[in-house]
């Protein structure tokens, strides 16, 4: 047991190690490289938006070398050759106009309780009566119920010969016996 413990550890152990070494090594690059060349590894420039109609549409200056400074000098050079005004873009990730499919005319709507029926009908499967002193009883799928019990918010209200019925408010529901049953 004790070996087992120390085994834990020494494995909790060795991915904190790594965790360190990747935030060190792969994450912290872009700022390591700053600091060996004497460059600040915080930004001395606020980030501030350009004012509309100043005419610096381009954004602030790149803040140095590092995977974000190119995306974002790429997605400068796209703007510039594409003639994006950048103060006329509300949102970078809506999606275009061009994009949207047009929507397909709405379904005749189906009254809730005629659904709600319908999905009752499908989920449960009457397999057969039960009858002993107390009364009969019908299995609905898995379930043993007699009349006046609930099940998925209808109440069983009759037992026939090869048929049970439910209700919820004003909505009935008959539930037969398979032929092979």
């Amino acid at each position: 047991m004790r070996s087992r413990k120390r085994s834990t550890y020494t494995v909790i152990l060795g991915l904190a190690i790594l965790a360190l070494l990747a935030d060190r090594f792969l994450l912290g690059y872009g700022q390591a490289r700053r600091a060996e060349a004497g460059g600040a590894t915080v930004p001395t420039k606020p980030h501030v938006r350009p004012e509309p109609g100043s005419g610096d549409s381009q954004g602030p200056e790149p803040r140095g070398p590092g995977p974000t400074s190119r995306a974002a000098d790429r997605l400068r050079a796209l703007a510039r050759r594409e003639r994006i005004d950048m103060n006329d873009v509300s949102d970078a990730f809506a999606v275009g106009r061009s994009w949207l499919a047009e929507k397909p005319p709405a379904a005749p709507a189906v009254p809730a309780e005629e659904s709600a029926a319908s999905a009752f009908r499908n989920a449960h499967q009457f397999i057969g009566i039960l009858t002993d002193e107390l009364g009969s009883s019908a299995i609905v799928g898995d379930v043993c119920l007699r009349v006046g019990d609930v099940l998925d918010g209808f109440v069983l209200v009759s037992i026939g010969d090869r048929v049970v019925v439910f209700a919820r408010g004003k909505t009935r529901v008959e539930l037969g016996l398979s032929k092979g049953n």
